[in-house]
Formats: structure tokens, sequence, C-alpha cells
């Protein structure tokens, strides 16, 4: 990323006029209680400070609780949650390592940074709209706002967008200035791309007549801002070569934004120093390091059987001093698992044609019980039971 971009983190806010003519394009579907899902969702995952993604909810009717955002910077993170309190904000943190649940929005308004991807070799608008297009459900509206050079002359970039949305349109920002920053609205050469998406993907050699191509868009980079028409005007009914001269329509396209469930997984996947160490504070695995009291064990209404005193002995809970009337013994039993080649289950197979032999050899894992046991009657000395013998000879030599 450039220096410029370097200082404000990629963030280029597109101004108020700008989406005051945005929402002319956009309209939120009436509530239809008879369905599922009769509200809208909707989501920025570079918000800023907040204020393009509230003009746009509030334009069309959508309440806080049903926004989604998240912000790189922490500054601007504490901006957008005193701006909405009640809305849901992942702050400092990148989009891209969000974790968020699938087709669970009508609307996303993507403003990436306006720079090449660090290391990946794509524009970092590219890399938003493929992260974004699996969370918006069927017909869901993209608007995607960049500068007019991330698109021009990148096929990879159209064609993405032919494939997953339909009904595009291009627009420009107006070629108006701010009146209080006296800055003109469209600093960055910015446009607009505002697209359906599609119900299935469209396979990439049938992308030649859709839109952004018929612009030709994907290979035009000396494509000139002037021939697009201004965000909240009508645009060309027919797109393609020398659209620019073509009929327009009659009305401003508007698209209708559907209806979308609540996201059931909305929460960061990056966290920060200080994060980590509060969730590695809360960590329910904090329990291993507290110290357990031993286990005690109750006595048995009746006598033990010899099985009963073998698997006692095998799990280590005998260990300890037993005095008896032939003396003192101190017992400890142990167990663990071996594995050990079964000749039995070994094949052998010959590959016909080129003659190679193929061994196919089978382990078997078997208990394995010690109990050592420490006397002094009749005379002192320390004996060693198990179904092993050889291990029980070494252990004794």
């Amino acid at each position: 990323m450039r220096l410029a971009g370097q200082k404000t983190l990629g963030f280029f806010p597109a101004s108020p006029l700008a989406i005051t003519e945005l929402v002319k394009h956009l309209k939120c579907r009436g509530s239809e209680p008879g369905k599922k899902f009769d509200t809208c969702s909707i989501l920025d995952p570079c918000a800023g400070e907040g204020a393009a993604i509230k003009q746009i909810a509030a334009s069309i009717g959508v309440p806080d609780e049903r926004v989604y955002t998240v912000e790189l910077d922490p500054n601007r993170s504490e901006v957008i949650k005193a701006l909405m309190p009640n809305g849901h904000h992942l702050g400092n943190t990148s989009f891209l390592g969000t974790e968020c649940t699938g087709s669970s929005f009508g609307l996303a308004y993507l403003n990436p940074p306006f720079d090449q991807e660090l290391g990946g070799g794509r524009r970092e608008e590219q890399a938003f709209v493929q992260a974004a297009t699996p969370l918006l459900v069927t017909h869901g509206i993209l608007v995607l706002v960049c500068p007019l050079t991330a698109i021009a002359g990148k096929k990879p970039f159209c064609t993405l967008l032919d494939a997953y949305y339909e009904d595009i349109r291009v627009y420009k920002f107006p070629d108006t200035s701010d009146p209080v920053t006296r800055r003109p609205v469209r600093s960055y050469r910015e446009i607009v791309v505002i697209g359906k998406k599609r119900k299935e993907v469209l396979p990439q050699n049938a992308c030649d007549r859709e839109t952004l191509h018929a612009m030709q868009l994907n290979w035009r980079m000396y494509f000139q801002i002037g021939d697009l028409p201004s965000l909240g005007t009508p645009a060309p009914a027919i797109w393609g070569d020398g659209y620019a001269s073509k009929e327009l329509e009659p009305d401003v396209a508007v698209y209708r934004v559907p209806h979308s469930r609540c996201p059931n997984t909305f929460r960061k996947g990056c966290y920060t120093i200080e994060e980590l160490d509060v969730l590695a504070e809360a960590s329910p695995l904090n329990t291993h390091f507290e110290e357990r009291p031993p286990i005690e064990l109750g006595v048995a209404p009746l006598a033990l059987g010899r099985g009963h005193i073998g698997l006692v002995l095998a799990s280590g809970q005998l260990d300890g001093r037993v005095s008896g009337p032939y003396g003192t013994h101190v017992v400890r039993g142990s167990s663990y698992k071996v594995s050990t080649l079964d000749p039995s289950a070994t094949i052998s197979t010959v590959n016909p044609e080129s003659g190679a032999v193929t061994t196919k050899e089978t382990f078997r894992e078997r208990m394995i019980t010690v109990i050592r046991a420490a006397v002094d009657y009749p005379a002192p000395g320390i004996f060693t039971f198990s179904n092993d013998e050889q291990k029980a000879k070494e252990d004794d030599e």
C-alpha cells in the first residue's frame, strides 16, 4: 500500500453527497410476516467511521440491530460503536480475518482500500468482493465503491463480477464538490458497481456477453470515466461498444434488497496481543493447571476377587504399604500398550506385470501389566509379576 494509504490504513470515505445519490438505487423489500425472514441485514466489511453505512441503513429503513460492520483501525472502531451502539461491530480486525455465517445478508456495501493486495497479486477490492460474495443471499445486492483503475483492464476481476452478479450497472461519483470540505466528491476517480447475486454462477467462457465484458472494461485500461452515468441518474439501456450513445433507461434503476436472516456466527478470527491475554485468562483450559485432590478409594462391601485385585494393581491404585501377618509389602502396579507384529496376518502379493512384491504387515496392540512388590518376609526382596515374562526378567536384572 502506498504511504498515503498506510497513513490512514486504507481509509477513503465516500462523500455523503455520493451516498445520497447512491441510496436512490436501493430499496429494502417490505415486511412479509408470513415468511421465515421478513427483515433485511446489511454488511459493511470496511466501515471506516460508519457514516456511509449508517446513512444507507437510515435511508432504506434498516435498524441498527441489523447492521454488521468491520473496521481495522481501533480509533475508528470506537467512533462506529458510539454512532451505532445497537449495531454489531468487530473492531481492530481485518474483514479477511473474520468468521461469519454464509448467506446471511441482503446487502453488502464495500468501500475497501484502494490499492494492490500485499503479496497476493490482486487488487484489495477484488479480495474483498471474493470474501463478501458467499455472505450474500441469492439475489443479494453488492455495492462496490472503487477507483475506475481497479476494474478497467483487470480481466480476472471483471470475470469474477460478471460470473457472480447479474443486472450490473456502473456509475461514477457526482461531478460536484463537498460544500463543507470544498473537495471534489470524486477525488480518486471513484465509481460504483451495483449488481444482484446470481442463483447459479456462470462459467468463465459464458461471461463474454455480460455487462463488464460488453463494456470492454476487461481490457480497456484507457476507459474514460466521463462516459459513465452519474449516481442517481438513468443508465444506458444497452451496454456494449459505444454504449454511452445508446438510449437511456426512462427511470433510475432501483435494486430491491432481499430479506435475510442474521448470521449465527459473526466474530473475529485475528486478535491483538491484549485481546489474546484476556482470552487466555478466561480459557477453560486453565483448569488443567490446577492441582487436583487425590482420589480416595472407597471400601468394598465384599472381599475383592482375584480379578478385582488384578485390576486395582494394574491401575496403580494399590500403590503403598500393606502390612499383614506375613510381614510388610510395598506394592506398585502399572500397565501400558505395546505393538507387536503378527506374522500370521502378514500378506505378500506379486504384481503380475512388474513382478514387484508388496508386503502388508499387521501390527496388533496388547496390554502389558506389571506389578512389583517389595517384601521383607521371609527375606527382603523385590518381585516383578507381568504377562510379559521377558520384560519382567529384564526389569529384575
